[in-house]
């Protein structure tokens, strides 16, 4: 009778689940043995299953990336300065719920290449919206430039905020309102005025 496989895919998910609990609340800084321990196993399967500690770390960052991504293609809202709206809050709100886990993903000292492919398919979202935007007439000027500057300006927002500096809901949406200003259409204005006055753009 051949033995059992002890090394399977339930203990690798097991393991993926125990070192994203670990990354999300104190960053890549964890130990293999203790990680190993907590879902009763020995850090043997994790070079069996992963080759090594950074190769785990990146499983879990990849994971996560494309957690992130799923979430902000979920934001479908018609309007399509809403949904960027809610693109910029889903991507804030991983940062806040996850902040280890964010660090690793964005700003980790090693990626995998699959990992950096994950970052770029992160940006696919806010790509569409930003296209379609054009497209309806609510924003205007070069694509490349209007996504850089929302990413500048939200990467900085959320490094300031990760020090202590500032950060809370409502200067977030402001942020993201004044980004989005820079570049709409008068029919754009019109339409964020609308949203505004419906209290959709600083509705907690």
């Amino acid at each position: 009778m051949p033995r059992p496989r002890l090394h399977d895919e339930r203990l690798k998910e097991r393991l993926l689940e125990a070192a994203s609990r670990m990354i999300s609340s104190s960053g890549g800084d964890f130990a293999l043995r203790p990680l190993a321990k907590s879902v009763g196993t020995s850090t043997t399967a994790v070079y069996s299953l992963f080759g090594s500690r950074q190769a785990l770390v990146d499983a879990v960052a990849l994971r996560s990336a494309h957690s992130l991504r799923d979430a902000l293609l979920a934001a479908t809202d018609d309007n399509l300065l809403l949904r960027l709206m809610n693109q910029g809050l889903g991507y804030r709100r991983s940062a806040v719920e996850n902040p280890g886990m964010f660090r690793i993903v964005f700003t980790g000292e090693h990626h995998s290449d699959d990992l950096l492919a994950a970052q770029e398919e992160i940006a696919i979202p806010f790509r569409r919206t930003v296209s379609e935007a054009m497209e309806q007439g609510l924003l205007h000027g070069d694509r490349k430039r209007i996504l850089r500057h929302l990413h500048s300006g939200v990467h900085g927002f959320l490094r300031l905020e990760g020090s202590g500096r500032m950060g809370s809901d409502p200067e977030f949406r402001l942020l993201l309102i004044d980004l989005i200003s820079a570049h709409v259409t008068e029919k754009g204005r019109k339409e964020l005025a609308a949203l505004d006055a419906a209290g959709e753009t600083l509705a907690s």
